[in-house]
């Protein structure tokens, strides 16, 4: 039995205005899938907070600067691909679906979540990433979308000569596991400590987010990766590629282990990132079998009226007091070729593109990177899957030319990165939505945490350099996972 809640009081009487039973029984795409979107009004719904018992899948996506978030939830069709042509192959199979959808309601909700890997040739082989597919596209049973004042909630059904009864049975479920108290109290955020001086900082710095405490010692906080002696040896071969041939970069990756601390979990660990990164994007997926969640500063692309927007994000240092000092192979060698690519991918799908005047810093808690936005307007019907398949991966993730730097990566093992360096997002009927790269993430799985961190790898690269380049990057995350902090 359903508890009876204001929400459900209500869809159930807008459910009737909209003449949704009859739409589900009479609609001729007895075989299609079935959609209608609401306006919620204010106060009906509470603000999502993530939550381990949500239904699944699970698809969370957060700016809290933007004050925009997307829950999605339950799986109403499901869009999968891989190798070289993966994300056309995603856009052909959503346009089918699109044939025999019928949609009732407000224009133009998001319509799916998206996912994929680094490497368009990667499988779920490994443990920690099974149940993660190379490339997926998934229609929720539910989305909400609260974006500043506005809600609106999508209810999508596959039909399949189902009852209405049963359709609206689902429905209630997936909005009472949206709405119901966690099954586990989690602790309150700490009281926000004094925000650190706007003046201080350029571009999109976070400039009301504290810094964190440091991380437990090593030895409290369990397993590490490989060690240094193979990222070194690593980082020299790339090195020599560098020196002898086509490549100016190569961005190789490393990962580690730790348990997971009792009492520290994806809804804790969600809550700890909306307390401390609220600059970046906040992600958090779930097939059934473990959690992915990441705080990643960097945006891969946007599209909203006919606008695209990309974040050109390279170049990593600890934040200290005063002005932020990166070293010139940062500012000259390995943030460039970023920006370069990213305009020339644009020029492809936009009639104009247009790069920032000058490298600003965007400051996190611990870290700072040199960030450039470049932004055009799109070609008329261009969707946001079309950007995907021009910018993916840029020389941020991958190196520079990236074809031959695709290919070094994958001859020496360092492609198979699961999800992570892919990108997650969604998108609506139109073509349009957001995709981020996903950085600063950990996948939680079978009572282990499992961090990612890469470092651009150019001629005069040091390895021990790029090595602490990555321990900053995993430090982001093991000071939200250390139960003390």
């Amino acid at each position: 039995m359903l508890p009876e809640m204001p929400l459900l009081a209500w869809l159930r009487r807008r459910l009737v205005d909209e003449g949704v039973e009859e739409g589900v029984c009479n609609t001729p795409l007895r075989e299609g899938l079935f959609s209608v979107t609401l306006v919620v009004p204010q106060g009906l719904c509470p603000l999502p907070v993530l939550r381990t018992d949500f239904p699944q899948p699970c698809f969370y996506w957060h700016r809290p600067e933007q004050q925009h978030r997307v829950v999605g939830l339950g799986e109403a069709a499901r869009c999968v691909a891989t190798g070289e042509n993966r994300f056309a192959e995603l856009k052909q199979q959503l346009a089918q679906l699109d044939g025999n959808w019928h949609k009732v309601g407000e224009a133009m909700p998001i319509a799916a979540m998206t996912g994929y890997a680094f490497d368009a040739t990667d499988g779920d082989e490994a443990s920690e990433w099974q149940g993660f597919p190379n490339a997926l596209l998934t229609v929720p049973e539910l989305v909400l979308e609260q974006r500043e004042q506005r809600t609106t909630l999508t209810l999508t059904a596959r039909l399949g000569g189902k009852a209405w009864q049963e359709v609206w049975v689902r429905w209630q479920e997936l909005a009472v596991g949206l709405v119901a108290e966690p099954s586990g109290s989690y602790p309150s955020p700490q009281p926000r400590t004094q925000p650190l001086s706007a003046s201080s900082l350029k571009g999109r710095g976070a400039k009301d987010e504290e810094p964190l405490a440091p991380p437990l010692p090593l030895r409290e906080r369990g397993l590490g990766g490989e060690g240094f002696p193979p990222w070194s040896t690593l980082v020299n071969q790339a090195k020599a590629t560098l020196h002898h041939g086509e490549l100016r970069k190569l961005v190789v990756a490393r990962s580690t282990c730790q348990p997971l601390t009792p009492g520290v979990d994806a809804a804790l660990l969600m809550r700890r990132m909306q307390q401390h990164y609220r600059s970046c994007t906040l992600l958090a997926v779930s097939f059934g079998s473990g959690w992915l969640l990441a705080a990643t500063p960097e945006r891969l692309v946007s599209l909203r009226d006919g606008r695209v927007s990309c974040d050109a994000l390279a170049g990593t240092i600890a934040r200290k007091h005063g002005r932020a000092n990166f070293p010139a192979r940062m500012r000259e060698a390995e943030h460039p070729p970023v920006v370069a690519a990213i305009r020339q991918a644009l020029t492809k799908v936009c009639s104009e593109v247009s790069v920032g005047q000058q490298m600003l810093t965007l400051s996190l808690p611990h870290l700072q990177h040199l960030w450039t936005q470049v932004s055009g307007k799109a070609l008329p019907n261009i969707h946001v899957l079309d950007l995907l398949e021009c910018l993916h991966p840029t020389p941020a993730i991958n190196g520079f030319p990236a074809t031959p730097a695709r290919q070094w990566l994958r001859t020496h093992g360092n492609h198979r990165r699961g999800w992570y360096s892919g990108g997650v997002g969604w998108l609506r009927h139109d073509g349009e939505g957001e995709l981020s790269v996903l950085l600063r993430c950990a996948l939680l799985h079978d009572g282990e945490a499992h961090l990612f961190a890469g470092a651009g790898i150019v001629a005069d690269s040091d390895p021990q350099q790029e090595w602490d380049e990555t321990e900053l990057k995993l430090d982001t995350l093991r000071r939200l996972l250390d139960a003390g902090n």
